[in-house]
C-alpha cells in the first residue's frame, strides 16, 4: 500500500505506525480541511483558491503540514542511520563517539579531448594552453579556498 492510498481525514493526518511517524502530503491535508469544512457549512461552500475561504483553508492547510513535516524530520533524525548534522553529533555523542571535523580534500582529474577535430588549442594570456578549474559543490577550488 502506497503513502497515497490512504485516505485521509481531519482525524489522522499525522499519526504514528509501526514503521514510524506518518504524514499526509499538503494535497491530502488541504482535500481533509475542505472535507470537515463542508461537513461544518454544507457542501454548497465555494472553497475554490480564488474566494477568501478557499485562501483560508489554503493557509490552515500549509501551517499544518510544514508543522507535521518538521516533526517527522525530527523523528526521521532520532534514528543513527538516518540523522544529519547535530542530531547525528548528539546521538554519537551519547555512546561517546565524536564527529572529527570536515577537511579539504582533493582529487585528480585525467580530462581527455573527445571533440571531431584532430586537436584544440586555445589561447589564455598569449599561450596555447586552455586552463581548466575543477570545483566542487560547495565552490572549493582543489587548493580547499573558496571560489
Amino acid at each position: 500500500m502506497g503513502m497515497f492510498d490512504v485516505k485521509y481525514t481531519f482525524d489522522n493526518l499525522i499519526r504514528t505506525t509501526s514503521a514510524g511517524l506518518e504524514v499526509s502530503s499538503f494535497v491530502q491535508t488541504k482535500d481533509a480541511i475542505i472535507q470537515r469544512y463542508k461537513e461544518i457549512f454544507g457542501n454548497d461552500i465555494d472553497v475554490e483558491s480564488t474566494t477568501a475561504d478557499g485562501q483560508y483553508i489554503m493557509m490552515i492547510a500549509l501551517m499544518l503540514y510544514n508543522g507535521y513535516n518538521g516533526l517527522y524530520y525530527l523523528s526521521q533524525n532520532l534514528d543513527p542511520t538516518g540523522a544529519q548534522g547535530v542530531f547525528l553529533d548528539r546521538l554519537c555523542g551519547f555512546n561517546n563517539v565524536f564527529r572529527r571535523n570536515a577537511e579539504p580534500s582533493s582529487a585528480y582529474v585525467y580530462v581527455k579531448y573527445t571533440g571531431g577535430a584532430p586537436s584544440y588549442t586555445s589561447n589564455v594570456e598569449g599561450s596555447n594552453t586552455q586552463e581548466i578549474t575543477c570545483i566542487d559543490r560547495l565552490e572549493n577550488y582543489g587548493n580547499g579556498k573558496k571560489v
